[in-house]
């Protein structure tokens, strides 16, 4: 037997298809019942997990609501008045009394408006006021409530509220509604807003019967059972309840921070898995029927794939060899197809990226003598300049040694700087050494710098503002026939500092003006060259921090140019934050 021959992708499509289909079919549908059993059943557990957090996070939001409510009674000033005053018996109540509780029962039913579920209620003072609201039953004076569980706790609590378990409302009853109305009570303290001493209970009873509405479940068949925190039942829908110990049914609980309150839901599993059983039946149907066309489809489909991906093997091993001619005749439009057109673009893309590499390759070695060139001759310069100062200050021309000493410090620093920023006091020397050298070479003109303390440990991009104080030297003093005036100040203002480099020269127009910012645009007069130095500057300010950062001019004509600079606050471990505007 020929074991090569089974070794290739199309035997193996077929064989495979054969033992995947014919020998494990039969047990698929066994496996898969149990399989959608237990999905069926972890779905179903984390929905109705999701349904039960959901019934807690309505109870969560009903009671947050409500706790807004009672604050709002609470803190009111007619109940807070009312718990202040000292206890009068009905029967020595004057106009005064009557208008008072008048009022605070006006407010208690208003309050009652504004939340649905609401049965009663009552403001339980330690003065032994009692004033309540309730829709169609009346307070019983007999009712006992200093021994009530709930008003116990909310007292204890002093200031928090408490729930109580299902109840009777007891304190209220009537003559035309005999019946006895369940519910839970919501109660906290009342304390004085002004010495926070306790002065009564505030007690809201919540009706049982509509907790199904409040819930949305109330035209719905779910099975949702409430328990409060000892485990006693405030709410059963469908006689759930009855459900709880019955192993035929199915369920999931999720308790409260909030409340205190589990809410579970259930569902039948007998319902849950009728349809798991019809999956079972139509897999061992059509297992019989995939059988049958088992052989024929893998027969046709591996001949279908194998034949194109050889041919996408022997490219490759051409490809291998270095040879990337011709292209991939491509015969199928499906995945195999698709693939072809790719190994297609590949394959150019390959040859093209070897070509770029070796252009690369020749721009990087033509880059790095440029770089060596240009290391060697600041250095060349700056040293030949240090030879000629030494001999000017040996034959007494002082002027003419600290003028190369200024132009030696400019190009020293230019030459070692390696830094994207600087601290501003370099920067601010760099400008006090060139200013220097001007004075040396022309002195028609005065120079102030104004910077405000603490600003030269800040950080800047080197020969940001120098251009700018040269524009202002050349070209707003230079045309002068009088003494002229530079000032530069530095201030911080909303994060960002700034920088106003000021002459009284011979100004410009608003055009001109205009176009020393616009890319691409020839600066009037032939003035090229002192549009290039600020353009040079606008444009790495933008490139640095984007929007952050911003250059305004001013100018007229005899009146002297203002230039504006801002750039954000940076201090030394903010470079990470370098370019991060642009």
């Amino acid at each position: 037997m020929n074991w090569r021959k089974w070794q290739t992708i199309k035997s193996k499509i077929l064989v495979s298809f054969i033992v995947l289909l014919i020998i494990p079919m039969s047990l698929i549908a066994v496996i898969n019942y149990l399989k959608s059993a237990s999905i069926l059943e972890v779905k179903a557990r984390e929905q109705f997990q999701y349904l039960s957090e959901g019934t807690n996070q309505q109870f969560t939001q009903y009671m947050k609501n409500l706790d807004t409510l009672s604050m709002n009674i609470v803190e009111a000033p007619v109940i807070q008045k009312r718990l202040m005053q000292p206890f009068v018996p009905p029967v020595e109540w004057t106009t005064k009394q009557i208008e008072q509780e008048s009022e605070v029962k006006k407010f208690l039913a208003g309050i009652h408006k504004l939340t649905p579920g609401l049965a009663g209620i009552a403001v339980f003072g330690y003065n032994g006021i009692v004033d309540y609201t309730h829709p169609d039953r009346n307070f019983v004076a007999e009712f006992d409530y200093v021994q009530e569980e709930w008003f116990k706790k909310a007292a204890a609590r002093n200031g928090s509220w408490v729930l109580s378990g299902r109840r009777v409302e007891r304190e209220f009853s009537s003559y035309q509604s005999p019946g006895e109305v369940e519910v839970v009570t919501f109660a906290r303290v009342i304390n004085s807003l002004n010495s926070l001493r306790p002065m009564g209970v505030l007690a809201i009873n919540m009706k049982i019967s509509e907790f199904e509405a409040i819930l949305g479940i109330a035209d719905r068949e779910r099975y949702v059972v409430i328990l409060d925190e000892e485990g006693r039942t405030i709410l059963s829908t469908n006689g759930a309840e009855d459900r709880l110990r019955d192993e035929g049914w199915l369920q999931s609980s999720s308790l409260s921070p909030v409340t205190g309150w589990t809410s579970i839901h259930l569902t039948s599993k007998e319902e849950l898995f009728k349809e798991s059983k019809n999956i079972r039946s139509f897999i061992i149907m059509l297992t019989i029927l995939l059988s049958a066309c088992a052989v024929v489809l893998a027969q046709l489909l591996s001949s279908g794939i194998v034949r194109p991906l050889q041919t996408l093997k022997d490219k490759m091993q051409q490809i291998e060899k270095g040879q990337f001619q011709g292209e991939i005749t491509l015969v199928h439009r499906d995945e195999v197809g698709e693939l072809t057109q790719r190994f297609n673009r590949m394959m150019v893309r390959m040859k093209s990226l070897l070509e770029e590499n070796r252009y690369r390759e020749q721009q990087k070695a033509q880059l790095e003598m440029d770089a060596l060139q240009a290391r060697i001759n600041p250095h060349f310069l700056y040293n030949t300049l240090m030879a000629l100062r030494i001999q000017a200050v040996t034959d007494g021309n002082r002027k003419l040694g600290e003028l190369i000493a200024s132009l030696v410090h400019l190009l020293k620093f230019s030459a070692k700087n390696k830094r994207k920023m600087i601290k501003l006091r370099d920067e601010l020397e760099l400008i006090s050494q060139y200013v220097k050298l001007m004075q040396l070479r022309n002195e028609n003109f005065d120079f102030r710098l104004e910077v405000e303390p603490d600003l030269s440990e800040h950080l800047v991009f080197p020969f940001l503002l120098q251009p700018i104080v040269e524009n202002a030297v050349f070209h707003g003093i230079g045309p002068l026939h009088r003494r002229g005036t530079i000032r530069v100040t530095l201030h911080k203002s909303s994060g960002q500092i700034v920088a106003v480099v000021e002459d009284d020269g011979v100004g410009m127009d608003r055009t001109a003006s205009r176009k020393l910012l616009e890319a691409g645009e020839e600066a009037e007069g032939g003035d090229h060259y002192h549009k290039i130095g600020v353009r040079n500057v606008y444009e790495r300010l933008k490139r640095q921090f984007g929007e952050a950062a911003d250059i305004q001019v001013e100018s007229r004509p005899q009146a002297g140019t203002k230039v504006s600079v801002r750039w954000p606050v940076l201090k030394e471990g903010d470079e990470s934050h370098e370019g991060a505007a642009g």
